[in-house]
């Protein structure tokens, strides 16, 4: 993956500099990684500037302003199961997990499916507007793309944590689920457990 690739060497330079050190690079075009850095240096005591781009290549100044995330803690509610919806909420927690941050995720609803494998989703789009097989491979582009953000986070750490009722109203086979960092408990008990995270990201009550 190219963003962590930039983003866990940018870390390995800046990790121990002084505020205000930067460091430019430049990079081959990649569309994803302006979002990536800008997530990224939000929350990890950087600051990710453009100088440079052309249909070839890109060039970035970073810049750190404070001290590192590292350390931290985030934890964060997924509870939609369009693919589309859960991608920002996984890049907030990868880059966060790339700033050596503690990442805890609850899945809740219909979004606990994405951990079992073969996952499909449905989707709401007209079907006369785009091709049957156009939709079948944005859905498995989607889903592979997420299912790879999931497994880095658990390589890094990260714990995942399931709805039980989620889990039974959803159909969610736990021989099927191959993550190993997943806990299934309630959702008062996953507010217990991150009570002290530094970040907190759609946690709520639910009806």
């Amino acid at each position: 993956n190219i963003t962590a690739y930039v983003i866990t060497s940018i870390s390995y330079v800046l990790d121990s500099a002084a505020i205000g050190d930067y460091l430019d690079f430049k990079v081959d075009y990649y569309q994803a990684i302006d979002n990536d850095l800008k997530t990224w240096s939000n929350i990890s005591g950087y600051q990710a500037l453009l100088l440079d781009s052309s249909k070839d290549y890109k060039v970035y100044r970073v810049t750190k302003i404070k001290q590192s995330s590292s350390g931290k803690h985030l934890a964060m509610v997924v509870s939609g199961e369009g693919l589309k919806e859960l991608k920002s909420s996984f890049d907030f927690a990868w880059v966060a997990a790339l700033s050596g941050m503690e990442v805890d995720i609850y899945f809740h609803g219909s979004a606990a499916k994405l951990l079992e494998e073969g996952y499909k989703e449905y989707f709401r789009a007209n079907k006369d507007a785009v091709k049957s097989n156009e939709r079948k491979k944005y859905t498995k582009d989607e889903y592979e793309t997420h299912k790879q953000k999931l497994s880095e986070l658990e390589n890094r750490g990260a714990t995942f944590y399931v709805s039980p009722p989620s889990k039974s109203h959803h159909k969610v086979k736990e021989s099927r689920v191959k993550f190993l960092n997943i806990e299934f408990i309630e959702y008062p008990s996953f507010l217990k457990k991150t009570e002290g995270a530094d970040i907190k990201k759609n946690l709520k009550i639910w009806d």
